[in-house]
């Protein structure tokens, strides 16, 4: 099964299913148990603040067995190309998802070209960042400490968030997150060199079902939007691959705590066999492919 920040954490969060057996591991894993809130209380929560960043959701899948891969990344080369908005929002994505990757395993040694990339799309899309330039500070002076990386992302990518909801630019917020979900899942499917022996993976892959739901509602909540559209088109082509999977157990909820960390609850278990791998794999990398094209 499978499963950063966004209001405060960027793209906001998942739904893990677990069997009653698992639990340590999914906890391990970096998620906790609370309390569910009420139905009402789960209908009021925003559709954004219930699907993952890429972020949390590489660092759900991330294992031992899972290597590392420099050309899954978009080169920072490539950025002075994305010259219209809605490229530029939805590499804004691309590159945060980027960002968490190479921190998340530890290869921090491109972070500050990737976080100047970042700081430079919002900067052109007009995003308000307090003490930007602090920020930006202290990436060189964290650079080889992780943990203070991954930190300062949360506050970044919090910032940009709060930011477009303060400013009524959700439908910003639906496009960034859908890029930076989208190469998220890329990166993670193209991380699995053998099906049979990377199939705890792919369960927690499978699982992004869920999360991927509230992402479609999120971005459909803006139909009018052309930029909007053009996302709602590549996450229901996405949605399609999500909808054959199996599906079995008891239902999963995701809840947030008050420190906005996402959490799981349930028993549902949703598998995905090799042919629905490669095909989804195929169909996000060719997604992919389109959102971060270039002239070379």
């Amino acid at each position: 099964m499978i499963s950063n920040p966004f209001i405060l954490s960027l793209i906001a969060f998942l739904i893990l299913g677990c069997k009653p057996e698992s639990k340590d591991k999914h906890q391990n894993a970096g998620f906790q148990r609370i309390v569910q809130e009420s139905p009402q209380q789960q209908e009021e929560l925003p559709v954004y603040y219930r699907f993952p960043s890429a972020r949390e959701m590489l660092k759900y899948i991330k294992s031992d067995a899972l290597i590392y891969r420099t050309d899954l990344i978009n080169s920072t080369q490539y950025l002075d190309q994305y010259t219209d908005s809605r490229s530029q929002t939805s590499n804004l994505g691309v590159y945060l998802a980027d960002f968490s990757y190479m921190i998340l395993f530890g290869r921090t040694r491109q972070a500050r070209d990737y976080f100047n990339a970042i700081v430079e799309l919002t900067s052109d899309l007009r995003i308000s960042i307090p003490e930007e330039d602090e920020i930006t500070q202290r990436i060189s002076d964290n650079l080889h400490d992780i943990d203070s990386l991954i930190k300062i992302s949360d506050d970044y990518q919090s910032y940009i968030i709060d930011y477009l909801i303060k400013t009524d630019r959700e439908k910003t917020l639906a496009l960034i997150s859908t890029g930076s979900y989208i190469e998220g899942l890329y990166i993670a499917l193209n991380m699995v060199t053998d099906y049979k022996k990377n199939m705890e993976t792919l369960e927690r892959i499978a699982d992004q079902k869920y999360a991927f739901n509230h992402l479609v509602r999120f971005a459909k909540s803006f139909p009018e939007d052309v930029h909007t559209k053009y996302a709602i088109r590549h996450l229901q082509e996405i949605n399609e691959h999500f909808n054959q999977l199996t599906i079995s157990g008891e239902a999963i909820k995701s809840e947030r705590t008050g420190s906005n960390r996402m959490v799981f609850k349930g028993g549902e278990q949703v598998t995905m066999n090799k042919e629905q791998f490669e095909m989804l794999r195929e169909t996000v990398t060719k997604i992919r492919r389109d959102i971060v094209k270039h002239n070379h």
